[in-house]
């Protein structure tokens, strides 16, 4: 799948899957959603990607599990006291589910990564905030240019024989000053270079001219389609009282026939909606 979608129909997109992932409740229809943005839904060229913030963000979710089981005591189930603090399943479950739903957040925002050009997103917003919208273009090509200034920098001091790796922690910080300084000054002067294109270009002084968005075509209607549908089903199955997931004060089933049909259908409008827009895009 290129990225080729416009920018509406892509964060439309990226829209109702973060409505689906706060929703749900259940963590098993949290692991579902995540299974099917990191398998069907991301693009080929983003699943490397998509994997290593999965992977970055375990950590955290783990950490949740743990925190909420300290600082909690409800719950009927306890897995084990510990001076008379109470460590309970439900509380565990409880934090890893909010875990499970900050990767989600992680994995949709790498899935709109992997579905929208930067440029063309930032040029949606260009008409009614231009300034913001140049400032927010700069912000993203800010870390990438400092990695490829500092593995230039890093290889010419490295090439004049700088001790950049002395041994000892004092003698790596003494080491690591001239590279910083460089960095510094290679900083300043691309600020400089790009505050005299923005003037010579007449950044502010006139009527503002705006570039033409990509057009809408058939493969960005069914992405959507299939977005909102997923999204509208979601909707019923929580005023039909399903994916509510109960933590407290002990734990609902997991598995739930009514649940598994309203999570089977919005899951197949999800991959219906990607697989044919990927096939339109041929």
């Amino acid at each position: 799948m290129t990225r080729s979608f416009h920018p509406v129909a892509a964060l439309l997109t990226a829209a109702m899957i973060f409505s689906l992932a706060m929703s749900w409740t259940n963590p098993l229809w949290s692991v579902a959603l995540l299974a099917c943005i990191a398998l069907p839904l991301c693009p080929p060229d983003s699943r490397g990607a998509l994997r290593g913030g999965i992977r970055s963000i375990a950590p955290l979710a783990l950490l949740c599990g743990i925190a909420n089981m300290l600082f909690s005591r409800e719950g009927h189930t306890v897995l084990v006291s510990v001076a008379g603090h109470p460590f309970t399943l439900e509380a565990m479950i409880y934090g890893l589910g909010a875990g499970l739903r900050i990767a989600l957040a992680v994995a949709v925002w790498y899935l709109l990564a992997g579905l929208i050009d930067r440029d063309d997103a930032l040029r949606l917003f260009s008409r009614c905030a231009p300034t913001s919208s140049m400032v927010a273009s700069l912000a993203t090509l800010l870390i990438p240019r400092m990695r490829r200034d500092l593995v230039r920098i890093r290889m010419a001091m490295g090439l004049r024989g700088a001790p950049l790796d002395a041994p000892g922690f004092a003698g790596r910080i003494r080491a690591q000053r001239p590279l910083m300084h460089a960095m510094l000054l290679s900083s300043l002067e691309g600020a400089w270079d790009i505050a005299i294109a923005l003037h010579c270009r007449g950044f502010g002084a006139a009527a503002r001219t705006f570039p033409v968005m990509r057009p809408w075509t058939r493969r960005d209607s069914i992405l959507s389609a299939g977005a909102v549908a997923a999204a509208a089903i979601a909707f019923i199955a929580r005023h039909a009282g399903a994916g509510v997931y109960r933590f407290y004060p002990v734990l609902d089933p997991f598995i739930r026939r009514a649940d598994l049909l309203f999570l089977a259908a919005a899951l197949a409008a999800l991959v219906a909606g990607f697989s044919l827009a990927r096939r339109a895009d041929r």
